[in-house]
């Protein structure tokens, strides 16, 4: 309500009383909620607690009456009020305040109580109060931030993509100056990226208020064998110093106090690493039983459909087939179905033309696109491409083809010249007879008419002969401009991914150079190991850091290599994690050496003999 609102209200009390019914009304009719609060919680013996019982939607609430017991002691010290614009409502809240002093150590309950509030009995929470020594009394900084996770209860997979919500957990009343994102520990998963934007909330956690930082994310296993997955997030936490700590415990000492922290600056800065409890898990192998010949390591649950756009072709045009797989699983690592191989068309390599996913990469689709030339007009139907993936759910392989899409194929024309028309084989002419009157004999001045145009010269044959060779091939010419165009301005998504993985390329290879240098063994074996990782990913389509050595077999594809190279790859891999982790001197020039055989790798990886 406005200034100018308020005058016209001012000028009519009719209307400045209505308003303030409504304003009461709107009060009186929000919703009432009843919590106990209780700071600190442990108390120390000798210091006070307070115990708030805060009444939210309501002005109009009698304090409870709390009788002391032979544990706690009970002071009410009055009541706090506050009216507040919340969402556009009007919300109202009415805070009792008692003093809480322990008599004993041990283990005793506050509450439940019960308020009679607008005409309604509400009851509280039951708070379990300890009474402790008050030497105990310490910062508990896990009790301040941590995380937590969800996880599916079944059987989990490598390759697989879990769909999980990952929470940070931290204490409202304590003061972050820095609040790290969180990070997965080990190398046995990867997951989705963490952005700065989280889901917020706010729950009432054993007596205090908490803020709860929410992510969707994808959580891919890489490894198999039991694994152990954890996260942690690095922050800054900020604690008064210099109060009078007496009355106080781990929680109420970091209590806001704007006056006198800003006036003294009476604080300090200590770092707050945020775990969550370790979470142990047995990851099993995909089944070799059963499987197709068209898997690429697609998991999940999807379909599959395509479409072309265009079915009335000639002989040597080009064909655009869209595949589109939609539903959920693990979209991040799939690759792309193979088309069948013909010798009836010529292919090209496939790409992403379209991906739209949820923040977990789990559920959405991603489409692809083939150019397909058929070689022939006896061709009269685009071939079914086969896709397949594993269930987890029902732990089966699942195969479907996509349906057989009609052409219609015209052979290529050719021009017939120098055809004869019969009508026109030979010209006759004929003449009157001779008369018999001189005066009516006409004779012709010609025998013959002769020729009716002039032959073209040299240089106009020329001419005529360079323009039919040159209109052509600017047609051609235009044509291809035309499609470059039309192809640059679409979203090339595959293009970023590849230029994303150059940069990698080119900031792993820098680190490997300067650990060789300083002769830093772990810094340079996770280096090559990185470099390895992004050239594949490169041919794979996948996440770099889904690639181990132990699932080289599992994400192996023909257009990588033969066996030798996938075999050189793997011994790679185990040779670098054997020296990385054995923390053994190496011999004068080893680095080298593991330098120069990640290069002839590299040099021989997607060649095929």
């Amino acid at each position: 309500m406005n200034r100018l609102h308020i005058i016209r209200l001012a000028q009519k009390p009719g209307l400045l009383l209505m308003a303030g019914l409504c304003w009461v009304g709107s009060i009186l009719h929000a919703e009432v909620q009843v919590i106990a609060m209780l700071e600190p919680n442990p108390i120390p013996l000798g210091q006070s607690a307070q115990l708030n019982i805060i009444i939210e939607g309501s002005q109009k609430a009698e304090p409870p009456e709390i009788r002391s017991n032979e544990y706690l002691e009970f002071a009410y010290r009055g009541p706090n009020t506050q009216v507040s614009w919340v969402n556009g409502k009007m919300a109202a809240t009415i805070t009792h305040v008692y003093q809480v002093r322990p008599l004993r150590l041990g283990k005793s309950k506050i509450g439940p109580f019960v308020l009679f509030v607008d005409g309604k009995n509400y009851r509280t929470n039951e708070i379990r109060v300890d009474v402790i020594e008050q030497a105990e009394a310490k910062l508990d900084l896990s009790k301040i931030a941590f995380l937590e996770f969800d996880l599916p209860g079944r059987t989990v997979y490598v390759g697989e993509t879990i769909s999980s919500e990952l929470r940070m957990v931290l204490l409202s009343n304590a003061t972050f100056p820095t609040k790290g994102l969180p990070q997965i520990e080990g190398d046995a998963f990867s997951i989705t990226p963490i952005d700065n934007q989280p889901q917020t909330t706010r729950v009432v956690k054993d007596g205090n208020y908490f803020d709860i930082y929410v992510w969707k994310i994808g959580i891919t296993p890489v490894k198999s064998g039991i694994q152990n997955l954890q996260f942690k997030a690095s922050h800054v936490l900020r604690i008064p110093e210099g109060r009078n700590n007496n009355r106080r415990d781990s929680f109420s000492i970091l209590r806001n106090d704007p006056f006198f922290d800003s006036m003294f600056g009476r604080y300090r800065d200590t770092e707050v690493l945020a775990i969550s409890p370790p979470a142990e898990i047995t990851i099993e192998a995909l089944p070799q039983e059963n499987k197709p010949e068209s898997f690429n390591g697609a998991i999940g649950n999807f379909n599959i459909a395509a479409t072309t756009d265009s079915t009335n072709l000639s002989e040597g045009d080009p064909i655009t087939l869209k595949i589109s797989i939609k539903g959920e699983g693990n979209f991040s690592q799939m690759i792309p179905p193979e088309f069948p191989a013909s010798d009836s068309f010529k292919t090209y390599p496939p790409r992403v033309v379209d991906e739209q996913l949820d923040t977990q990469g789990y559920t959405g689709s991603k489409q692809f696109e083939y150019v397909v030339i058929p070689l022939s007009s006896e061709i009269t139907a685009v071939p079914p491409i086969a896709f397949s993936y594993f269930n987890p759910r029902t732990k089966t392989y699942a195969e479907m083809n996509t349906p057989q899409i009609p052409v219609s194929i015209k052979p290529a024309s050719i021009a017939q010249l120098g055809t004869k028309d019969p009508q026109f084989n030979a010209t006759q002419l004929t003449f009157r007879s001779q008369s018999n009157n001189a005066g009516d004999l006409l004779l012709p001045i010609k025998v013959s008419l002769g020729s009716t145009m002039t032959p073209p010269t040299l240089a106009k044959m020329q001419n005529t002969l360079a323009a039919s060779v040159i209109a052509p091939l600017g047609i051609l010419g235009l044509a291809y401009i035309i499609r470059r165009s039309r192809h640059s301005s679409q979203n090339d998504k595959e293009r970023i991914r590849l230029s994303e993985l150059d940069k990698k390329t080119a900031m792993h290879r820098k680190d490997m150079v300067k650990a060789r240098a300083i002769n830093d063994e772990p810094a340079f074996y996770q280096a090559t190991c990185r470099v390895l990782q992004v050239a594949l990913a490169r041919q794979l389509g996948c996440n770099p850091e889904a690639i181990t050595g132990k699932e080289i077999t599992a994400l192996w594809v023909p257009s990588l290599g033969d066996d030798q190279i996938k075999t050189s790859i793997e011994t790679f891999f185990k040779k670098v994690d054997a020296l990385r982790y054995s923390g053994g001197p190496n011999s004068e020039g080893a680095l080298e050496k593991e330098e120069l055989e990640l290069e002839s790798i590299l040099r021989q990886l997607g060649k095929k003999k």
